[in-house]
Parts: C-alpha cells; structure tokens; sequence
C-alpha cells in the first residue's frame, strides 16, 4: 500500500482537524494499479521534487502543477477514453467515482470519508449520488466494465 498525505490547505482544512490521507492498494492488474503506478512515479521524480507537492510538470524545470494544469490533464484522459469533454470535466471523475461505488453496496460512511466530507454532509445525497446517465463510458473511467 501507498500512502500520502496532503499537506497543503484544502477547501476542508480546519483546525484540530487531521489532513487527510491518500491510501492506495496494490491491484493484480499492472496497467490498472494506481499504487504501483504512484510508487513508480515517486521514485523516478524524487530528484525533482523541492516540495510536497505530488504532481510536477513534465517539462523543465518540472515546478509544480497547478490546479488548472491539473484539471487540463484530467480532461485529457476523459478524452483519450472518448468520452465528450464538452459534457463531461474533470470533476466528473468524483461523481462517476462516488455514484458507482455507492452502486456497489460500499457503506456510505466509507464514500464520505474516502470523498473527505464530513459523516453528517448532505453533500453526497444531494449532488452526488444521482444516477448515471451514461453507464459504460462513467465505468471505464472507474476500471470497471
């Protein structure tokens, strides 16, 4: 397992409260292993790195990347599955996400924590938990077929 924390304010930062933190398991599969794969790329950008920062640019001199260069990176791997950017953006990873693990029957206690909303948010029943209107493009996106 591979774990992160994030150190830097977010929008659910409070005092007294602990940053949150990212864990990610090993899955059989290589090419669908998001902690190898995040493992991997802590090794190869360890020399890069000045800050806690995860994402860096991949160009020189691989500063840090912004929330927007983030969100592009996002857009671009929804349209690599050809999935229709002008519909769908980056946030829709969340609700894809979020919707089809509650499918599944995970607690709902995990998905608010996972999601970093507090256990008595309505956050998640009034925005998130919706159906999905298309189910194989929302599942690729998820890994799940």
């Amino acid at each position: 397992m591979v774990s992160r924390f994030v150190k830097a304010l977010i929008k659910t930062s409070r005092p007294g409260v602990p940053s949150p933190c990212f864990q990610f398991s090993f899955y059989p599969e290589d090419k669908l292993c998001v902690g190898r794969t995040l493992q991997e790329y802590l090794k190869v950008t360890m020399g890069y790195r000045s800050s806690d920062q995860l994402f860096l640019c991949t160009q020189r001199p691989f500063t840090p990347a912004s929330n927007q260069t983030l969100s592009r990176w996002l857009k671009l791997g929804l349209k690599l599955c050809g999935i229709d950017v002008t519909k769908f953006k980056a946030h829709s990873y969340r609700h894809a996400s979020t919707s089809k693990v509650f499918s599944k029957g995970i607690n709902v206690d995990i998905i608010l924590s996972c999601a970093g909303w507090r256990a008595n948010s309505g956050v998640f029943a009034k925005f998130y938990n919706r159906p999905i209107e298309t189910v194989s493009e929302y599942q690729d996106v998820v890994l799940s077929r």
